[in-house]
């Protein structure tokens, strides 16, 4: 089964429309980050009703002073259970921590480096190649 979900894109772009239009008139806009988040993905095969829980995800990242327009991370170029990503049913081991864009959202708040780990418990299982500064994330 397949369901639309157009119809609530609408609704998701008004609300965020107001509140970056509010914040703009205050004067807070830069000052701000929005993330869309999930505490879970999707398979990519159907269950005969549906998807089931997957791995990985991906996010929107929004504010006055973030560099828009980017697409961090790399989108498997095989999408068959024969990937190396795969681990069968649509079922995909993602490319990215989940810490990769928190790291350069926490470092734009001001966390210091030495309280980052405390931020982020998991940051220093990956490489810093796995994780994006505030300069990536962020205008100056």
């Amino acid at each position: 089964a397949t369901f639309d979900l157009s119809p609530m894109f609408s609704d998701v772009d008004s609300g965020l429309g107001s509140f970056a239009s509010e914040m703009k008139a205050q004067g807070l806009w830069d000052d701000v980050v929005v993330v869309s988040i999930s505490d879970f993905a999707r398979t990519l095969y159907s269950n005969g009703q549906g998807t089931d829980h997957g791995w990985g995800g991906h996010h929107i990242v929004a504010g006055g002073k973030v560099r828009g327009g980017q697409i961090l991370g790399k989108y498997p170029l095989n999408l068959t259970d024969s990937s190396d990503l795969s681990l069968g049913r649509g079922r995909f081991i993602p490319t990215l921590p989940f810490e990769s864009f928190w790291n350069g959202i926490a470092e734009w708040f001001g966390v210091p480096q030495d309280k980052m780990s405390f931020v982020l418990p998991n940051r220093d299982n990956f490489n810093s190649t796995y994780l994006f500064s505030k300069d990536v994330l962020f205008r100056p």
